[in-house]
């Protein structure tokens, strides 16, 4: 088990989170306004200003607590959520800008369980070997053309080794 401890990051993408925080804002606080207009709405219909206790004073302060830390939560939640999509995402933007220089990741991709589509991880790693076998496939066939090449400038090949050598070339262009 791996003893050093990374510190979580809950913004890994502001775009994307901050924007996902403040939809579910703005929903809390229209439901929040709905229930300041509704409660106002019962005292004055059906109390009429007949109210004795002081209690009742300390109700919009409550309500305003009571809004203040369902906010928080919400947004919390919402930006623990968003996680989950925004660092996947980083992380195969990441892979696959390497992936378009040649570089390859040496172990396989592993998305955590709270990511949303990690199942993704599966295809991509499946994308990634095949795009090494490509790779080295390419690699192998440019050995074998260059070797013919300088064989050609040396004139020292007849036609049955030129046409095995090409052979041998597509054959390895060709596999998978």
């Amino acid at each position: 088990m791996n003893s050093t401890r990374q510190r979580r990051r809950y913004l890994v993408h502001l775009r994307y989170q901050l924007p996902q925080a403040g939809a579910a804002l703005a929903a809390n606080l229209l439901v929040m306004l709905f229930m300041a207009v509704l409660m106002s709405w019962l005292y004055l219909l059906f109390y009429q200003g007949n109210l004795v206790g002081s209690h009742n004073r300390l109700f919009p302060l409550y309500l305003a607590g009571a809004a203040l830390v369902v906010m928080l939560l919400s947004t919390l939640w919402s930006l623990r959520r968003s996680r989950a999509v925004a660092g996947m995402m980083g992380k195969i933007f990441l892979l696959l800008t390497d992936a378009s220089r040649g570089v390859f990741p040496r172990q396989p991709l592993v998305f955590r369980q709270s990511d949303h589509f990690r199942d993704l991880a599966q295809p991509l790693n499946a994308c990634f070997v095949r795009m090494k076998r490509q790779q080295a496939s390419q690699e192998e066939t440019l050995e074998v053309l260059q070797g013919l090449q300088e064989a050609l400038q040396r004139d020292e090949l007849n036609q049955e080794i030129i046409d095995a050598t090409l052979a041998e070339a597509i054959e390895l262009l060709q596999r998978e």
